[in-house]
């Protein structure tokens, strides 16, 4: 049997074309994530100075969470992702309302999210493959960081206490590099350790604004 090679090519690049066209539709349960998790750390850190900033100079810090949840609102993901995009948008915008609310003179305290947190983990981690699991970390990415200031850390016996909160902020400030954020994160270290509050929560705002600085790569390695 005799093969009409012209026939044969066409028609394998037929089949070719048909595939491409059909992948082409494909979409990954992914897309997006890796974008949607840098979001997650952006939040992260604006509520953790947000969290530590006096009510008279939380503008710059809301501005900055607004303009986060608008990069999250107008962020690709894939239909799988949706659902958990929708719940975190929720979460900020709650979140920012409530700070607008507090700078208008309201003295309520922002309200607990952990059910809303943990939906939103799970709807994420659906689409990652990767088996949900509440943790601490994933509730700090998307709640205020001043919720960490619960369980204050002692500072280390070998260390006057009346000097530790004060030495570790120096030395974080030391250790800090120049820009916009970092420039922020220093301000706010250097607040916290003169606020007047007792000394072991002082030096657990301070740690928490350490993981900050680490997460937006401000610290000198």
């Amino acid at each position: 049997m005799r093969i009409n090679k012209k026939v044969f090519v066409t028609a394998t690049f037929g089949i070719f074309t048909l595939t491409l066209a059909a992948c082409d539709g494909f979409e990954a349960k992914d897309e997006g994530l890796a974008d949607l998790g840098k979001i997650e750390q952006r939040w992260d850190d604006g509520t953790a100075v947000a969290g530590h900033t006096g009510r008279n100079a939380l503008s710059g810090a809301v501005q900055n969470l607004q303009a986060v949840k608008r990069d999250l609102e107008s962020l690709k993901v894939s239909k799988c992702l949706t659902e958990a995009k929708g719940i975190l948008i929720e979460i900020m915008a709650t979140t920012n309302q409530e700070y607008l609310e507090f700078m208008g003179g309201a003295n309520h305290t922002l309200t607990n999210k952990d059910a809303q947190v943990d939906a939103y983990a799970a709807a994420r981690d659906k689409c990652s493959g990767k088996k949900h699991t509440q943790s601490v970390e994933t509730a700090a990415a998307v709640k205020p960081a001043a919720a960490a200031v619960a369980a204050p850390v002692p500072p280390p016996a070998s260390v006057p206490r009346g000097d530790y909160a004060q030495q570790l902020a120096a030395g974080l400030n030391q250790n800090m590099l120049h820009g916009p954020a970092c420039d922020s994160l220093r301000q706010v270290i250097s607040q916290i350790a003169n606020n007047g509050m007792p000394e072991n929560v002082r030096v657990a705002q301070l740690d928490s604004m350490e993981k900050s600085a680490t997460r937006a790569h401000c610290l000198v390695e």
